[in-house]
């Protein structure tokens, strides 16, 4: 659920942030597994 802020409208002709089409590589988070302790710590 994106909420429209008043200070940046959400314009059609410019997506603000793409969340619906998932990267199958992620560069800030990777597909990690639930047992990894790292992204858990992090």
């Amino acid at each position: 659920m994106t909420i429209p802020d008043p200070e940046r409208p959400t314009e059609p002709d410019e997506p603000v942030e793409p969340v619906e089409p998932v990267d199958p590589v992620a560069p800030d988070v990777p597909p990690v597994p639930e047992s990894a302790p790292e992204e858990r710590a992090g």
